[in-house]
């Protein structure tokens, strides 16, 4: 069974005998929520390579930066140990998340880190909740969609910066 079943079989399953019915109303409200999040995001939230500094910044040079944010909920950050590029997973929580916020500019911009991220078959664009100073924003965050951390550092602070520091300091 696929995860969108089990999810509405989870969550909005109410009779057996019309599942097929109800499975496809909650299909065309999930496609409009997500209509309506492409609609009104219009920001990005970046915690690895993508940030200011890093060399995928590049990526967002047209868009305006908001300044250091937060997620709200708690995911895990990993690297794999060969390499530093980080992964946030979405259903493994472990500590905050800390980033940078941007407001993209373009259709453009979102299309080409999309790419970057290999979404929607690598990394996965979703809409959370981040706070910089004391606002909070809705925006895209792109999550890893692994359920195995073998062979991954986890970075329990949830900040990219750090983690690189040692990489930085080795040299």
């Amino acid at each position: 069974m696929g995860k969108m079943k089990e999810v509405f079989m989870e969550t909005r399953l109410t009779s057996v005998d019309d599942f097929d019915y109800q499975y496809m109303q909650w299909l065309q409200e999930q496609n409009q929520n997500l209509v309506n999040d492409l609609k009104t995001t219009r920001y990005m939230f970046v915690y690895g390579t993508l940030m200011r500094n890093y060399y995928n910044s590049i990526h967002l040079k047209k868009s305006k930066y908001i300044g250091k944010a937060t997620t709200m909920q708690p995911y895990l950050m990993t690297a794999y140990s060969y390499c530093s590029i980080p992964f946030v997973i979405k259903h493994l929580p472990q500590s905050l998340i800390q980033g940078e916020l941007f407001e993209i500019n373009s259709e453009e911009t979102l299309n080409r880190i999309d790419m970057l991220e290999g979404h929607p078959h690598g990394y996965r664009r979703e809409v959370i909740s981040v706070k910089v100073n004391d606002e909070i924003y809705k925006a895209w965050i792109y999550f890893y969609p692994t359920y195995s951390i073998k062979h991954m550092n986890i970075i329990s602070s949830g900040d990219y910066n750090k983690y690189t520091e040692k990489f930085k300091n080795n040299k």
